[in-house]
């Protein structure tokens, strides 16, 4: 950039102002036009996503009201009275034996292995179903799924098809026959997958359309309780309303081969009372037909919902394959949608933004929570973002065009507007270089002259800064002297203040061990008591067993007499066998009481044998544990009695070195003022010495500046000509060849600057000027003693 010419920088500035504006102004308009694009954009995408969320809201509030509408219907309600009845009869109509159910559950166990088992198989990539596990079932449920089910002669699929079994009469069928082909219509007509009536008592499925394994099942205790199917009736159970409907959310259902179903109930009400439950198993290829049906003629534009699990509630149009509601359930790891905006909506937000979407591709969004009966949802519309955006592909084609033409116009005025300036302004630098010269030459001499004065006036004003900088550090080292002694007094005074606080410590400390002394003497003189009440216990146990000596004795002559009596029965005969029995019995008594009373004997023994073991054992233990404790109470008071004889040595000491510190802490005093009354009067001294080396340095510094500011405009000068011509003018090299003065120049270090010490400085200037004054008669009058330290000394630091 120094070597341009100025007529190549003004065309470089006037291109640059005109581009610039041009550019920008373009660029702002495009922004602005993007902005505009994108914002309709993002209001067509959520137009059309509310659009399709209120059809879905609709649908579903079809749905509820449905289910509602079939409870209240009297027609269903005679329905479900009539199932209920003939399911609950139909073993005892049929007179079904226990060979019938035998077969039944073979034929149903050949159809749950073969013909659903086929079908599950080939719909979960080759898994078989465990079809025992399926099979609990009551006798009418047994009964009935044999007749509708296994022996029903439609395909699988289409079981749904029979509307009367013709094997055999009864209640059920009856009533099948009469209500099953309206409630299949209702069904087909509003697109439902399955409808379902269960008996509240037991939760017995009474009654479905399509005639799957759950039908005949209990809600309560079958196969399918924890289903889906199962949480919607319990739900339905608790609804207190009949007006209320309950929606479960989809899961995996076993009976529609482990694909995910959803369900809505709501209660039968009979007279004021639940009786029974009707639901709907929600057929998800309805909710397709509504999110999948294309409006505009975007390609890549999808509406589609996502539970609050992150998998499908429809099917994507863009991702069939993984982005489908079945295989979302049944492969969750490729199936699920869980992006971070995703995430946001579940959680209540909504969010319209352009970037990655599922399949990792730059797209346009709009997501919004969907409330479905109490269910979290969300609800997205996308389109990807090239085929949202193909109008700003014109757009910049126009705008790279306009950029062209505009760039080409302004060069050419720019050069030429830049051609005219340049040449005005070349004869304007030759008169100002002329000019420059002259004011350096007198510059030159005048700085000379300034510069010697300043010399010698800064010499005389170092000598005396130097003098005043070692006052500064002897009266700084007085007062840390005295500083330092008043910190050691009042450190003394703390430490008598401990030594006091220690010797009462002691004090208690030996109370306290007294108090520890007498409570040991009161424990040996309750240890002491104790033994002579155990001993007294003794003597009674002793008592007790010379008592049971005597006990022995009576039962030895009851023994006896009975042995008497029983000598006289035998003499008597007949007459004696009743005494004889009596005899017998008093003797078995006294042998009874006379093991008693010796096992008695025995126990009293081993007590005085183990109490006496005890107190001894006791007695023995305290005697060494109280003998232990007397030694080292002893030792205790001991101690206790030297340290309060050292504390009482150390305070003694203490004071007396407090008394010396505060003598030394005066005299300190009294050195640093004195030293204060010298330094003023040098202080004095130096500031009339600073005031004739400002004068020097400021005329010097005058002079200096003066032709330095000479040298600077013939620079810009020079300068001014580069700019105009593109290189340096003879004239420069000339003028600085020429011989200066001996004097500094303006691009020279000042002599004044650096030698001059301001006075408020402590830091000393190098090594001290000898002074007039002897060193040994300064300190005998300062009164410092010979071994102070120097003003060199290492240990002196700024404050």
């Amino acid at each position: 950039m120094k070597t341009m010419t100025l007529k190549k920088k003004l065309l470089a500035a006037f291109l640059f102002a005109g581009l610039v504006p041009v550019f920008s102004a373009g660029a702002y308009l495009y922004w602005q036009s993007s902005q505009a694009i994108e914002a309709e954009v993002m209001t067509q995408l959520s137009a059309t996503r509310t659009l399709k969320a209120n059809a879905l809201q609709s649908y579903f509030k079809l749905l509820k009201n449905q289910t509602l509408a079939l409870a209240h219907e009297e027609q269903v309600k005679d329905a479900f009275e009539a199932f209920e009845a003939g399911f609950h009869n139909y073993s005892r109509e049929q007179r079904l034996s226990a060979i019938d159910a035998t077969v039944f559950r073979k034929k149903l166990e050949d159809y749950y292995v073969g013909n659903y088992g086929a079908e599950y198989k080939k719909q979960n990539n080759g898994k078989d179903v465990d079809a025992r596990s399926l099979m609990n079932l009551s006798d009418n449920g047994l009964a009935l799924q044999y007749a509708y089910i296994a022996d029903n002669e439609q395909a699988l699929g289409s079981k749904h098809l029979l509307d009367s079994y013709r094997k055999g009469k009864s209640e059920y069928h009856s009533a099948h026959a009469d209500f099953h082909p309206n409630m299949r219509e209702f069904l087909e007509r509003f697109e439902l997958y399955d409808i379902f009536l269960i008996d509240a008592a037991t939760g017995d499925i009474v009654y479905t359309v399509y005639k799957e394994l759950d039908f005949g099942t209990s809600l309560k205790n079958g196969p399918y309780s924890t289903s889906g199917l199962g949480r919607v009736f319990r739900k339905a159970m608790e609804v207190s309303s009949p007006d209320e409907a309950v929606m479960e959310d989809y899961s995996t259902y076993t009976p529609s081969y482990d694909g995910p179903a959803g369900f809505i109930a709501t209660p039968i009400w009979v007279d004021g009372q639940k009786k029974g439950v009707i639901a709907f198993q929600i057929s998800f290829d309805k909710v397709n037909s509504i999110s999948l049906e294309k409006t505009g003629s975007a390609k890549t534009l999808e509406t589609f919902l996502v539970g609050s699990d992150f998998k499908m509630r429809s099917d994507s149009r863009m991702d069939t394959t993984n982005r489908n509601v079945r295989a979302s359930f049944r492969n969750p790891e490729s199936g699920s949608i869980q992006t971070p905006a995703m995430v946001r909506a579940i959680g209540g937000e909504t969010i319209q933004q352009v970037g990655p979407n599922y399949l990792k591709k730059d797209a346009v969004m709009s997501i919004a929570p969907f409330e479905v009966l109490g269910n979290r949802w969300a609800i997205q519309t996308v389109i990807d973002a090239d085929e949202a955006f193909a109008s700003l592909s014109t757009m910049r084609v126009a705008f790279v065009v306009f950029l062209l033409v505009s760039g080409a116009i302004i060069s050419f005025f720019a050069a030429w507007f830049a051609r005219s300036l340049a040449g005005a302004l070349t004869k304007v630098t030759e008169g100002l270089r002329v000019e420059a010269e002259k004011v350096a030459t007198t510059s030159v001499a005048l700085a000379d002259l300034s510069t010697k004065l300043s010399e010698a006036t800064t010499e005389q004003a170092a000598s005396l800064q130097e003098t005043v900088a070692s006052i500064d550090e002897i009266s700084a080292m007085i007062s840390r002297n005295a500083d330092s002694a008043g910190a050691s007094t009042r450190t003394s005074e703390t430490s008598t203040l401990a030594a006091r606080k220690g010797k009462e410590k002691v004090e208690l400390m030996l109370e306290s061990i007294s108090a520890i002394a007498n409570g040991n003497k009161e424990i040996i003189d309750q240890m002491q008591k104790s033994n002579r009440e155990i001993s007294e216990i003794v003597k009674v146990i002793e008592e007790i067993s010379l008592k049971t000596q005597v006990i022995n004795e009576i039962v030895f002559q009851t023994k006896l007499l009975s042995f008497n009596a029983s000598v006289e029965a035998a003499r008597a005969g007949e007459h004696g066998k009743g005494f004889a029995v009596v005899a017998e019995e008093v003797g078995n008594l006294a042998s009874m009481s006379g093991k008693a009373a010796t096992e008695i004997t025995d126990m009293l023994t081993k007590s005085v044998k183990r109490v006496t073991e005890i107190v001894d054992g006791t007695k023995g233990l305290m005697e060494s544990l109280i003998r232990q404790s007397k030694e080292k109470v002893e030792q205790g008071t001991s101690t206790a009695h030297e340290c309060a004889q050292a504390l009482d040595e150390i305070l003694v000491n203490v004071s007396s070195v407090n008394e010396m510190v505060r003598e030394i802490a005066t005299a300190s005093q009294e050195q640093s003022q004195g030293v204060i009354e010298v330094n003023k009067a040098m202080s004095e001294l130096d500031q009339v010495t600073q005031s004739n080396s400002a004068s020097a340095m400021e005329s010097s510094h005058s002079a200096g500046e003066l032709k330095f500011q000479a040298e600077q405009l013939n620079q810009l000068i020079d300068e001014l000509r580069s700019l105009v011509a593109g290189e340096l003018s003879s004239q420069k090299q000339t003028f600085d060849s020429a011989p200066r003065s001996s004097g500094p120049t303006a691009g020279e270090p000042r002599r004044s600057q650096g030698n001059v010490v301001p006075f408020k400085s402590s830091k000393p200037a190098g090594k001290l000027v000898s002074s007039p004054v002897k060193q040994s008669e300064f300190k005998k009058a300062s009164g410092i003693s010979s071994d102070a330290p120097s003003a060199n000394d290492p240990r002196f630091e700024d404050v």
